[in-house]
């Protein structure tokens, strides 16, 4: 759930889950922004035991130690990232477009199975470069992310299928 405050800020809850015995907890996402959208935030961790397990009006006596781990991306390097997935998303349509060239001047009744293959694959390549990578940082919410991994998976998908009917 997510509180709003009285001067604009936002607080939400989340749950912490150690399992009994267990050295150490599961990991807890506090914040995920792709983008910043501010200069600086604050983040504040309290703890307190769940219901029914003891300690003085629900706070639990915790003696162990808090590592929080704080993960951002420099903005330089996310360019660069970005200019070197669209360098290699053009370099494959470039090996397409010259294999598509020489692929289709051949009479469909001489061509090889490996060739008709290999121009499938080589256009399911471009799903596997991440052409929605740069729209995760307009768009807030996960479909980028769950059209980018599906694009992934089906090139890996053709990629199978391919090895499964060569060698079969």
């Amino acid at each position: 759930p997510v509180f709003r405050g009285a001067n604009g800020t936002s607080s939400r809850e989340r749950t912490l889950v150690c399992h009994m015995g267990a050295e150490l907890c599961e990991p807890l996402l506090l914040v995920r922004q792709v983008s910043a959208e501010h200069r600086s935030y604050r983040v504040r961790v309290g703890l307190r035991a769940a219901p029914g397990a003891g300690g003085e009006g629900g706070v639990s006596s915790f003696g162990g130690n808090v590592l929080l781990e704080v993960v951002s991306r420099s903005r330089a390097f996310v360019w660069y990232e970005a200019a070197f997935k669209y360098s290699l998303l053009a370099a494959s349509l470039g090996v397409l477009a010259l294999f598509a060239r020489r692929y289709l001047a051949v009479p469909p009744s001489e061509r090889m199975l490996e060739q008709r293959w290999v121009f499938f694959l080589l256009c399911m390549s471009p799903a596997l470069d991440d052409a929605p990578y740069a729209l995760q940082f307009v768009s807030a919410g996960m479909a980028t992310k769950l059209l980018s991994s599906l694009l992934q998976a089906a090139f890996l998908a053709a990629l199978l299928l391919f090895w499964i009917v060569t060698l079969g």
